[in-house]
C-alpha cells in the first residue's frame, strides 16, 4: 500500500556495482536501503559530502562523473530492452 515500507529484493549487487548514485544527481534524495548477505568490504560515503568532494576535486569530479553516466546510459537501455521487445515497429528487419 502506498506510504507503507516494505522490504523486499529489488536488485543484487555485485563486486564493484554502485548503490545509491541518485545521491549525486538532482533532487538527491533515495527511497532504497541495501544490505550484504556476503563477507567482503562495503565502501560507503556520504552523498553531501562526496559532491562537496567532487567540486573541489576536478579529477574525481569528472571521473566519477563519467562513470555516473555510463551507469545511467546502462539503466536507460536496460529500461528500453522490454519496451523494444514489445514493440512491433521495432523491427530492424523492417522497412
Amino acid at each position: 500500500m502506498l506510504g507503507e515500507e516494505t522490504d523486499m529484493a529489488v536488485e543484487e549487487k555485485g563486486a564493484l556495482d554502485a548503490f545509491g548514485w541518485s545521491s549525486l544527481v538532482e533532487p538527491h534524495e533515495s527511497i532504497y536501503s541495501a544490505f550484504y548477505t556476503f563477507d567482503g568490504t562495503v565502501f560507503a560515503f556520504s552523498g553531501s559530502e562526496l559532491r562537496q568532494l567532487m567540486g573541489t576535486d576536478d579529477a574525481l569530479g569528472r571521473r566519477l562523473s563519467t562513470n555516473l553516466n555510463a551507469l545511467v546510459a546502462a539503466r536507460v537501455r536496460a529500461a528500453q530492452l522490454p519496451l523494444i521487445d514489445t514493440d512491433p515497429q521495432s523491427d530492424p528487419g523492417a522497412s
